[in-house]
């Protein structure tokens, strides 16, 4: 079986810290946090018990060429996906030709297309653009009747309504294609003009870990040469319906706690996650037989991978015969580690009180030589399908640097592991970076330090 090296070239973020990874970066040496007072109007449809969340500030989607018909098209989603895949692109070195300037798609210089392809992976893919099709064509009706000719049809009802429905004006003529989880993935073949496989990974929380799990297997053995993967979310829906789905849940960072130090992973004071609107990282993967050709430097090397299913709980982790372990004892087999190689992992740590003990429980146990360990979601919220992947640039960043960010809050930690509570610098040859999701799906990567290599 082919076993071709596989690195990492080019990296893009969009993220409640920054849409460029040097700032992002910057500002999670610094322990940012991007923290703020769930929007007034959600109260309106629903009064929940957390009242805090992590807002996303959109990208200028037209430095990326993509025009306002783009923006009304595609869901938000999609578009960001886009930004961070141009920038981990042009990071890795490729020059983008233009194909057809009318579908603003392109071509990379050098790239073989039909070994060429894209990984994806979402938790809820373009939810925003579902819900906001289905409200005006679930109300539609309903509102000729109750705003038609007659101007005395007046009454509180009418009135709410009428403001309802003026966030949703009609059922957009692109709702069936919006709404597809697929379309993440699609519509970045087709910017790119990749042939390879297209694919989209719905693994909730762990899909992004999980996408560019898949990029590097296809590439460690043979069958394509680049590939573009990463996490993509966003939750735009105005009535913030998502956030109540999780809130009903009590999955959610308590509003008893000063919305500053509510969100601590790994903390005795835990109450839940901070929801955050989104995110997206992506990351560009080829052979490193590929980029040497091309004369490019590389970031880092993905050293191996693993994938396992808790066959479980839709939204629970097994305190006990959960397949977490058996995920982290096939990572080391596959990258031919043992527990002590590892200096560095960047953990799932959500701030649940679930799951954070039973990550460090198991985390004690296979790397009993305590490595360092930090939350990205103590910075940034919990961005669901992107996590993972943002996650992975933060580990890539990390070994770049010999830096390890803090994890915020962190002051009564609930087991006795390395936390890095403030930056921390440290070499590292080999990170683990690894993801649980609602389903029991979970992932992890082995990320290999190359830089002195190079």
């Amino acid at each position: 079986m082919t076993n071709n090296r596989v690195v990492i070239a080019g990296l893009g973020v969009v993220s409640a810290l920054g849409n460029n990874v040097d700032k992002f970066w910057e500002a999670c040496l610094a322990g940012h946090s991007a923290i703020e007072s769930i929007p007034e109007q959600w109260a309106h449809y629903y009064k929940s018990k957390s009242q805090s969340w992590s807002p996303l500030t959109l990208p200028d989607y037209s430095v990326y060429g993509l025009t306002r018909a783009d923006t009304l098209r595609y869901d938000r989603v999609v578009l960001n996906a886009i930004t961070a895949a141009d920038d981990a692109i042009a990071d890795a070195g490729f020059e983008k030709v233009e194909h057809d300037a009318r579908a603003r798609s392109y071509r990379l210089a050098g790239v073989n297309r039909d070994r060429f392809g894209v990984f994806i992976g979402s938790g809820l893919g373009c939810i925003s653009s579902a819900f906001n099709n289905y409200v005006p064509h679930l109300l539609g009706n309903a509102s000729e009747d109750l705003f038609g000719p007659d101007p005395e049809v007046r009454s509180d009802m009418t009135a709410e309504l009428r403001t309802n429905l003026q966030g949703f004006p009609r059922v957009s003529p692109f709702a069936s294609v919006q709404s597809m989880a697929n379309a993440i993935g699609g519509l970045l073949s087709i910017r790119y003009g990749s042939r390879g496989a297209t694919e989209t990974l719905i693994y909730a929380c762990a899909a992004g870990t999980a996408a560019i799990a898949r990029a590097y297997r296809a590439i460690q053995t043979g069958e394509i040469d680049v590939a573009i993967a990463g996490g993509s979310e966003y939750y735009g829906d105005r009535a913030g319906g998502v956030f109540m789905a999780f809130d009903r849940l009590q999955t959610l960072v308590s509003s008893e706690q000063p919305p500053e130090r509510g969100n601590c992973p790994f903390d005795e004071a835990r109450t839940g996650f901070l929801f955050s609107q989104g995110g997206t990282g992506m990351v560009l993967l080829e052979s490193e037989s590929h980029a040497r050709k091309r004369g490019a430097s590389s970031l880092a090397a993905i050293k191996g991978m693993s994938i396992t299913s808790d066959a479980h709980s839709l939204a629970a982790i097994s305190e006990e015969n959960n397949a977490i372990e058996l995920m982290f004892r096939n990572l080391l087999r596959d990258s031919e580690l043992q527990p002590e190689d590892v200096s560095y992992i960047n953990a799932h740590g959500t701030s649940t009180l679930q799951n954070d003990p039973i990550e460090a429980n198991i985390l004690g146990r296979v790397f009993p030589n305590r490595p360092y360990i930090n939350s990205t979601k103590s910075l940034l919220g919990h961005t669901i399908g992107a996590s993972g992947a943002i996650e992975c640039i933060v580990t890539i960043l990390s070994m770049r640097d010999g830096k390890i960010h803090p994890s915020r809050n962190l002051e009564n930690p609930i087991a006795d592991l390395k936390f890095a509570t403030d930056v921390c610098t440290a070499p590292i040859e080999f990170a683990v970076t690894h993801s649980f999701g609602f389903g029991g799906h979970n992932a992890g990567l082995v990320l290999q330090n190359i830089s002195s290599e190079t």
